[in-house]
């Protein structure tokens, strides 16, 4: 006869095995508990908070000294399933609770990002963080305040309040020639020691870009408590509250490109012939259009920039898109929130505009083309399918249209000297590009694109031939050696 099952352990029998794999279940469970906070990945919190607060009432866990310190960083979450396995940077830290703020409740929180159920990018869900934060606040809150950093001691020349030139917002869209434009920006604000808003993720040129810009993306330095910066220009999803937060009283810039060609060049440049498994195709843009919403609705990256890509930038989402009150709505606020939007078919001319604008040197404005498509990714668009594409993303269409025109008001409100302007740019910047720029070679080292290769190892041309991603590791480094200098004073 099989002996009965009791609390499925063989106990009748064997008691002391029982008790050793009672044991053994407390020893693994521990160790699971120890890797976790070693790890600082801060499992239990975010999935387990009844087991934490089983261990926090039992054996005082989280009011360890160390434990408490290690709340300015909370580490990584875990995003999606495990097939997708992003990870989104936890905030850097808890918000200060003034006194008698009784808000703080509502405050204390950090997001996650998970994929949507029917794979349209990803959206933010809250994430209460209240277990993190609430143990010895006071104590946290000193050391804020023992740690925090006044800007001014640091970069005078950021602390210039009423320069437009020292606060800008350049919102970045996807296969416009924003890269180019980037650099222009990271070029002037790294010579003159102005402060970037950069992403939390420290290897990422980008921030989140199929969720709305958020300040909580940006990089804190340690001991430095809600940090205004001068330059926003790394790829981010419009949020205009937001990005005003990080960047105050900013001048707000962009770039539209032609809808035809800058979809083209989407479906070039990230390879949605092989995402979409249309190598097979003569012509994958034709195919494509041909069964277009069943190609827009997989679950592949960058499929939200398939339609109406250059509105998705601005934060409109795929439903919204089927409302043509909804894209008018967006351009009339576009219209109204942003200082310039700079068309890339004419990009000399908005370049001129910005100058003026920004009250910038004529220096200031030179360039040599980055992130140029390599041919391998280019396809050959012939008018029927140019007016099948223009119909797709018919609310890009919209979009460019509308402030196509308002360029060229701009362009006539300049005045009678904007030919000889332009005129004088151009010639300079032909000059720069002959003297930098060595024509009988070319960078390939990334299959997508051609890049330009030096003539000679002067500041002056490296500045210019600098990637947007270079740029950026440059500025990181140099933030982060600054603010560490700070510090050990």
């Amino acid at each position: 006869m099989v002996p009965a099952i009791h609390g499925h352990c063989r106990c009748h029998y064997k008691p002391r095995v029982c008790k050793m794999n009672i044991w053994k279940v407390l020893f693994i469970f521990s160790s699971v508990v120890i890797i976790a906070y070693v790890n600082q990945q801060w499992i239990l919190p975010t999935y387990c908070p009844s087991i934490l607060q089983f261990l926090k009432s039992s054996f005082g866990y989280a009011a360890n000294q160390e434990v408490v310190s290690n709340l300015r960083r909370p580490g990584k979450i875990l995003a999606g399933n495990l097939g997708d396995r992003k990870t989104i940077e936890g905030s850097d830290r808890p918000p200060i609770r003034a006194k008698n703020d009784s808000s703080l409740d509502t405050q204390l929180k950090s997001y996650q990002y998970d994929r949507k159920a029917d794979g349209n990018g990803y959206e933010v869900k809250e994430v209460d963080i209240n277990v993190h934060v609430k143990t010895n606040l006071e104590q946290l809150e000193e050391e804020e305040r023992q740690s925090l950093i006044n800007v001014k001691e640091i970069l005078p020349s950021a602390t210039r309040p009423d320069l437009a030139q020292d606060r800008i917002v350049f919102m970045k869209t996807h296969r416009t020639s924003s890269g180019t434009m980037a650099c222009i920006l990271k070029r002037y604000g790294y010579n003159h020691e102005l402060l970037f808003a950069l992403p939390k993720e420290l290897r990422a040129n980008n921030f989140l870009q199929t969720v709305k810009f958020k300040r909580e993306f940006v990089y804190q330095y340690p001991g430095v408590i809600d940090q205004k910066y001068n330059i926003l220009a790394n790829n981010a999803r419009y949020n205009r509250k937001e990005m005003a937060f990080v960047i105050p009283k900013a001048t707000f810039i962009t770039m539209l490109r032609r809808p035809e060609e800058q979809f083209e060049s989407v479906f070039g440049y990230h390879n949605m012939t092989s995402k979409l498994n249309l190598a097979k195709s003569p012509n994958p843009i034709a195919s494509f259009l041909e069964r277009a919403d069943y190609y827009y609705g997989q679950k592949i990256p960058f499929s939200d920039f398939l339609k109406n890509g250059q509105l998705f930038d601005f934060g409109l989402n795929r439903e919204s898109m089927e409302n043509n009150a909804n894209i008018v709505e967006m351009i009339k606020s576009l219209e109204a929130e942003f200082d310039l939007v700079m068309i890339r078919e004419y990009f000399d001319e908005s370049l001129i505009l910005l100058k003026k604008i920004l009250d910038w040197k004529l220096d200031d404005i030179l360039y040599i083309p980055t992130n140029i498509r390599s041919d391998i990714n280019r396809f050959k668009i012939d008018q029927p399918l140019r007016e099948k594409i223009a119909q797709w993303n018919s609310g890009d269409v919209e979009l460019y249209d509308h402030f196509n025109k308002t360029l060229w008001w701009r362009i006539e409100q300049y005045g009678a000297n904007f030919k000889d302007d332009l005129a004088t740019f151009r010639a300079k910047n032909q000059e720069v590009f002959e003297r930098c720029v060595d024509t009988s070679k070319s960078d390939a080292s990334d299959r997508r694109q051609t890049k330009f290769v030096a003539r000679d190892s002067s500041k002056f041309c490296q500045d210019l031939l600098r990637s947007d991603e270079e740029y950026t590791s440059f500025i990181r480094e140099r933030q982060k050696e600054l603010f560490r200098r700070k510090q050990r004073k």
